[in-house]
C-alpha cells in the first residue's frame, strides 16, 4: 500500500463517514450550532476519534513498510560486506600460497646452486688428486669406478621429508639403505628422489661399484631443516 493510495483512501473514507453521519443521524450544521460547548466537544471527540484511529493505523502500516525496506537494504549490505570479506580472505590465502611457493622455489634454487658447487669442488679434488698421484692402470680403474655420493633434504613437511641422492663419481649399483630404500643403480648426473619420515637425520647406504667393490656410507645431519647431509664413515671392502 503506497502513500498516494493511503491518502486517497483516507479522503474517501472521511467523506463517506461524514455522509453516513449526516444521512442516518440527521446531523446538520444548524443543529451543531445549537449545541452547548460541552455537548459540541463530546460530539466532535466522538466523531473524529475513528478518523484519528484510522490515520494512526495507516501511518503504522507505512512506517512498517519503510522499516521493512530499510531492513532489507541493511541485510543486502551485510551480505555484500560478507562477500567482500570472504573475497579478501581468499585473496590473502592466495597471496600466502604464492609466497610459500616462491620461498620453496628460492630454497630449491639455493639447494641446486649448492649441488653444482659441490660437484665442481669434487671434480676439482679428483683432478688435483690425479695430478698428485702416479696411479698404475689398476688403481686408476678402481678410483674412477668409485661412486661419490651426497645426500640432501630439499623439502620438509609434517608427514615426511623429501630427499635427493646424487652421485658425482662412478656408477653405484644395488643401493640399499637402513630405511628400506632400494635403488638399482645411480649414475653421475641422474639424482634419485625419495621420501622418508620426518626427523630422519641418520641414513646409511650400502652399495657396490661396477667392479664389484662394496661400499658403506653413513649420512648425518644436525637439524631437521633443508640441508645437505654430511657423509661420514665411508668404507670400502
Amino acid at each position: 500500500m503506497n502513500v498516494k493510495f493511503q491518502y486517497w483512501f483516507f479522503i474517501l473514507f472521511a467523506f463517506l463517514y461524514f455522509l453516513t453521519i449526516n444521512k442516518f443521524f440527521g446531523v446538520t450544521l444548524e443543529e451543531l450550532q445549537k449545541l452547548d460547548p460541552n455537548a459540541l466537544g463530546d460530539f466532535l471527540a466522538g466523531t473524529f476519534s475513528p478518523l484519528a484511529f484510522l490515520f494512526l493505523i495507516l501511518g503504522y502500516l507505512q512506517n512498517s513498510k519503510n522499516l521493512n525496506q530499510n531492513t532489507d537494504a541493511l541485510s543486502q549490505q551485510a551480505i555484500a560486506l560478507q562477500q567482500q570479506s570472504e573475497a579478501l580472505k581468499m585473496q590473502a590465502e592466495e597471496l600466502k600460497i604464492s609466497n610459500q611457493a616462491l620461498q620453496a622455489q628460492v630454497t630449491e634454487l639455493q639447494n641446486s646452486v649448492q649441488q653444482q658447487m659441490h660437484q665442481v669442488r669434487i671434480s676439482e679434488e679428483q683432478l688435483e688428486y690425479y695430478r698428485s698421484k702416479d696411479f698404475d692402470a689398476a688403481e686408476k680403474e678402481v678410483f674412477q669406478a668409485r661412486p661419490i655420493l651426497y645426500l640432501e633434504r630439499y623439502r620438509t613437511g609434517t608427514s615426511g621429508d623429501s630427499f635427493r641422492l646424487t652421485n658425482v663419481g662412478g656408477e653405484a649399483m644395488q643401493l640399499d639403505s637402513d630405511c628400506n630404500i632400494h635403488i638399482p643403480n645411480l649414475v653421475k648426473g641422474s639424482p634419485k628422489a625419495f621420501e622418508l619420515p620426518y626427523n630422519s637425520n641418520n641414513i646409511i647406504f650400502n652399495y657396490t661399484d661396477k667392479l664389484g667393490n662394496k661400499y658403506h656410507t653413513q649420512f648425518t645431519s644436525e637439524n631437521n631443516r633443508n640441508c645437505t647431509f654430511i657423509a661420514t664413515n665411508i668404507q670400502s671392502h
